[in-house]
């Protein structure tokens, strides 16, 4: 795997895997130029999806996002790309949740990698600290930390148009039917057992439609979160799906668990702070004003 192609797979891993922290989140990386800006919603945005049974689903996912402060999963990322024929390559790790305050924290760490049909122990850490996210590969041996928000901000880092992990996955209803058209889907043979299927195709006048052609999402019935996530990348068609098994969303680790290893002596290690923020001119319009 040449370096830009590992660049974006690590990239395209942290983005995904912050849709599974956005599902509990509320009250994929590009790193943001200034803090996030507030949206503005426009008066004639709508605020159903035409079902009553699809709105009672996304209803019930954002409360059960509310009251979570944590929590465990195990994860299946299958990175399924289709050029020139269809081929799998499939990690496997956990994932780490905690609601914290100004912002909430996550890490995932993949302990091992199957393509070709060959397994090979390999780790990565994907780690939000509330203001920076860093990369660390074993394999490559770097270690990237971009700087997210400013030391005391306080952001929603998973909101659809307002952070910088911005994906859709576990928003409030209004996010959800503002950025797509969703449709409830019959049961299939593969799906996960005792779920409901949300097939959401991102609205043209969304954001999410210049990233992903279409989201479906899995909803277990007795947990009423998340448990399969697979989405189509506009830029190549490319689909990545991502399986949760054991999850546990009454989990509250640690803060101590938010932690990766230091980097050796021989990596590469990068660091990239937000740029300085803007002289604020001095009232009156400073030294050289009449």
């Amino acid at each position: 795997m040449n370096r830009r192609r590992s660049v974006t797979n690590r990239a395209a891993i942290a983005c995904t895997f912050a849709a599974a922290c956005a599902s509990v989140a509320q009250p994929t990386t590009t790193r943001p130029s200034a803090p996030p800006s507030t949206t503005t919603v426009p008066a004639s945005a709508p605020t159903s999806s035409g079902s009553a049974a699809i709105d009672a689903l996304l209803d019930r996912l954002e409360t059960k996002g509310r009251v979570i402060q944590g929590l465990f999963t195990r994860i299946e990322y299958h990175d399924i790309r289709v050029e020139p024929v269809e081929d799998v390559i499939l990690k496997r790790g956990e994932l780490l949740f905690r609601r914290l305050e100004p912002n909430s924290k996550f890490l995932i760490t993949f302990h091992e990698t199957v393509a070709g049909g060959i397994k090979t122990a390999s780790r990565e850490d994907y780690l939000f600290d509330g203001v920076w996210f860093t990369e660390r590969s074993e394999r490559a041996r770097t270690v990237i930390r971009r700087q997210m928000v400013r030391e005391g901000t306080q952001i929603e880092p998973f909101k659809l148009g307002a952070g910088p992990f911005p994906l859709p996955f576990g928003q409030t209803r209004a996010d959800m039917v503002r950025n797509f058209i969703i449709s409830l889907d019959p049961p299939r043979a593969g799906d996960p057992p005792a779920t409901d299927h949300l097939h959401c195709i991102p609205r043209a006048t969304s954001d999410v439609a210049r990233t992903y052609t279409r989201v479906e999402m899995f909803i277990d019935r007795k947990l009423e979160l998340p448990v399969r996530l697979e989405v189509e990348r506009v830029s190549d068609g490319n689909r990545i799906r991502v399986d949760f098994t054991d999850l546990n969303p009454n989990e509250s680790p640690a803060a101590s668990r938010f932690q990766i290893d230091a980097p050796g002596p021989d990596w590469d290690t990068r660091v990239e702070p937000l740029p300085p923020e803007p002289a604020i001119p001095p009232p009156g319009g400073g030294v050289n004003a009449r």
